[in-house]
């Protein structure tokens, strides 16, 4: 056990405090902000003007959530994969043994990935709480919150005042949305050596599911929010309340982060013996 946590620190670390991590975590606070521009420039000096609806703004935007597949998993899944070809891998196995070194590069992955999100995201909410209040008091926003707190389980923490709980539980969304994509990427880094593929391959599997379960679930609503990862990173769906919905997505996500885990380690363990 001793040697696996350490082989995870140190996994975790060159993950985390690297340049690559930096700078798609900037990437998508970037990408927050420049996709609200246009409204920032015309809201910018409206008084009911708030962080929540910038917010909910860049959440209804079709393009995004693919900009942040692509963000969580580019460069990041591709960790193994350089170790596979530079032989840092064998310096690895030899300090904490075969499996701790697999299972430490794919949970690092999947929590740098994870990351990579909710600090962007929690980024681009400090910007802009600098010049706009969380919510504001006659928010228009708000009100739109208040006619859906039977489908929508966010809105009672917008009733009740707790808005940097709604925010924070917002970033443990894209969190498990983002670790739940770099445990694809870096599941496929295992079979394949090309870079290329293994960094967009889960964009287009991303693309695909949603397209496929859209089909599937049309005509249930509260099935196709819960099982279409795009519908959770926006939080569109509803299981009954906050705790019960939150807990179903861990669970969810859990068992397919689970499932590329094994996949990973699997094949992992062979490259790493060949």
């Amino acid at each position: 056990m001793r040697s696996f946590l350490k082989a995870f620190s140190v996994e975790l670390r060159r993950s985390v405090f690297s340049l690559k991590f930096a700078v798609m975590m900037i990437i998508v606070a970037a990408g927050y902000i420049v996709s609200s521009l246009e409204e920032l420039k015309f809201m910018w000096n409206y008084k009911n003007s708030d962080v929540l609806y910038f917010f909910e703004l860049i959440h209804n935007i079709g393009t995004f959530t693919e900009i942040c597949v692509l963000c969580c998993t580019v460069l990041n899944c591709t960790s193994f994969l350089r170790d596979c070809k530079s032989g840092y891998f064998r310096h690895c196995v030899m300090r904490s043994g075969t499996g701790n070194y697999t299972l430490a590069a794919f949970l690092s992955c999947v929590t740098a990935g994870g990351l990579i999100l909710s600090l962007g995201q929690i980024l681009y909410v400090l910007i802009l709480a600098v010049k706009f209040p969380l919510v504001a008091e006659n928010s228009g926003t708000l009100d739109s919150y208040m006619h859906v707190l039977d489908s929508n389980f966010m809105a009672p923490f917008l009733r009740d005042g707790h808005y940097i709980l709604f925010f924070a539980v917002y970033a443990l969304l894209a969190f498990m949305f983002g670790a739940l994509w770099s445990s694809v990427g870096i599941a496929i880094s295992a079979y394949i050596d090309d870079y290329y593929a293994a960094s967009f391959s889960p964009y287009v599997i991303f693309y695909v599911t949603d397209g496929l379960l859209r089909a599937v679930f049309r005509g249930n609503k509260m099935l196709s929010g819960f099982f279409r990862p795009d519908a959770i990173f926006h939080a569109n769906y509803y299981l009954g309340g906050a705790a019960k919905s939150i807990l179903g997505t861990a669970l969810y996500f859990g068992v397919i982060i689970t499932v590329m885990g094994i996949v990973f380690c699997i094949k992992s363990k062979r490259r790493c013996r060949e």
